[in-house]
Parts: C-alpha cells; structure tokens; sequence
C-alpha cells in the first residue's frame, strides 16, 4: 500500500493560525502520558517551533483503504478538521511514526470524568455544580447537534471521558474515533455495538431501530441523559461497584431509566427545569425520545447557551480543582 491513500489527510503538516507548516515527529517534545483506549493513547506534548502545547494521539496506521479503521480514521479526522466551533476540540495535522498515526490536538487541562471524581473528593455528600452541569450540558449539545446538521456526524461515543475543560474556562467535546458519517455509512450508523456499553440506550442492545432503520440520534441523546445524570450524581447510574457488565445491560434494558429524583434534585440545589431537561434524555421508547433538534429548542438550552458569563463561570468553578 503506498502512502498516497493518507495523502487526503495533509500528512506532515500542521496548521496553526491559518498558516500551514511542514512538521516532522522530531518537532515534537513528549512531556506526559495522558492515557489510553481501546482505539490507542494520547501524550502531552510540545510543538517546540511554536512553543505549543499539544495533545497527540497515536492510532494503528490502518493496513488498507477499505478497512473499518481506515473508515474510522477518515471520519475522525474529518470532524476534527472541518469542525470551526469552540465546542469542539482544534485539529492541527497529523503525520506518521513507526506504523502509527499520529494527530496533533488542541490540549486540554481534564475530561469531565476526572473533574466529578476531583469534586466528589472535595465536597463529599454532595451533587454537581448545577450551573457548572447546565454549562456542560448545553456546551456538548451544541458541538453533537453542529456535528448531526452541518457534517452528517454521529458521534456515537458520548461519555464523561470525552468532554474536555480548560482552566480557561472553555468545555470541548472529543474524541471520534467511533464516530459515523450519515450518508456514507449507513453500515457504520447500524452498527449496535459502538460506545462503551454503561452509555449505550437500551434499543442497541434489543436491537431495535429508529424510523431509518439505523441507530441514530436518539441514541446518542440517551447517551448524553446517562452522562448528564453521572455527572450530577458523582457516579454512574448502573456501572457501579459489584454490578457485573450482564447485570447492568439488563437493568438497561428492562428496568426504569435512571430519571435524577425531584425531591432529592432540589434538596442538591436543582432546579426543575434542569431534571426535566436531563430526564427527557432518558425516555426509554426511542420513538418518543428527542432528537438534538428538539432539545436545543428547549428554554433550558436557550437560556444556558446564551448566557455571557458561562466561561467566566466555569474558569472560576475549575480553579478548585487546576
């Protein structure tokens, strides 16, 4: 296989500002392990022309241009690099090392599953910042609901591990490297097993599909109530201590969706327009739950997406734990 299937990805190049530079490995300055999954690991490191910090993750280069993962590698890095929001971490470029791929990313100072367990640590007995939830909350619909209307995404991964806040404030959501193009992989869209199973709405494991005969968004709005709720509550709502992985896939799927309690919500400070708007996440029957479109017209959304001072907000609630 010659390198020129890779040459759609602009490999060896790195944009930064809008200018476009030739870059090699040897640019590059490891600083720190961040962690690593099931489809590879991500390390802190610098750009030492520009004195930038990066995250860069590094894939198994795939072995052929019809391969599932080369499939996932395309649409990964098409997200990522026509994605010009800031709910959506930056893309830089990518190159190759020794087999792998290699994608240079915007760093991040945490993923929101590291900052609960940080919370939880410090104030124990006690929920979520609530306003800290409803920034997070409208902050990652946005990016989902821009990915689903402007580039056909579906991300298909949503848990705490892959939203990322900066001490600066800012929320971002990442990692596609599950994610599915709409119109091009209609394959990809009806695949059921994708996403951590603790995340996944009870129609993937049942089978059951939506209208178009694929898993689509109401999926992933499931996904975004069981990560909203997980948040708030300090830990997941069935993958708890001693629960076995069958176990919980059949509480998924045959018991009551983990609905946040009114009356424990508001002795936590919540409000109910919050549990309402996390709640409807969770409707079991995935022909009556949302889609993105009928969530960001919620007042909840409005409200929380428009406020002015929600990176203030949120620069000041992280300076508790950065």
């Amino acid at each position: 296989m010659t390198s020129d299937i890779f040459s759609i990805f602009n490999p060896g190049k790195i944009k930064i500002n809008g200018e476009l530079i030739d870059f090699t490995i040897k640019d590059l300055e490891i600083l720190e392990n961040l962690g690593s999954g099931a489809f590879g690991e991500t390390k802190k490191a610098l750009y030492r022309p520009k004195d930038l910090v990066l995250a860069v993750k590094y894939e198994p280069k795939p072995s052929d241009i019809e391969s599932v993962k080369m499939k996932y590698l395309k649409t990964e890095i098409m997200a990522l690099q026509n994605s010009d929001i800031p709910e959506i971490v930056t893309y830089f470029g990518m190159t190759f090392d020794e087999g792998k791929c290699v994608l240079l990313m915007e760093f991040m100072n945490s993923d929101v599953d590291s900052l609960y367990k940080k919370f939880k640590e410090i104030n124990p007995g006690k929920w979520f910042d609530e306003r800290a939830l409803c920034i997070i909350a409208v902050k990652l619909l946005k990016a989902l609901d821009y990915l689903k209307e402007e580039r056909r995404v579906l991300h298909r991964d949503i848990k705490p591990d892959n939203v990322l806040v900066k001490k600066s404030g800012e929320v971002k959501l990442c990692d596609f490297s599950m994610a599915a193009i709409f119109e091009r992989s209609k394959s990809a869209a009806t695949t059921k097993d994708t996403g951590a199973p603790g995340y996944r709405a009870p129609e993937r494991f049942l089978g059951t599909t939506e209208d178009d005969g694929r898993f689509g968004v109401r999926s992933d709005v499931w996904s975004l109530g069981i990560t909203l709720v997980e948040i708030a509550r300090l830990q997941h709502p069935y993958n708890k201590r001693g629960v076995k992985s069958f176990e919980m896939i059949v509480n998924i799927v045959s018991k009551d969706p983990p609905f946040l309690n009114l009356d424990e919500s508001f002795n936590n400070g919540y409000s109910k327009e919050t549990v309402d708007f996390i709640n409807t996440c969770l409707t079991k029957e995935v022909s009556n739950r949302p889609y993105y479109k009928d969530l960001v017209e919620k007042d909840f959304y409005k409200k929380n997406i428009m406020a002015e001072d929600n990176n203030a907000y949120m620069e000041k609630f992280l300076q508790n734990f950065f």
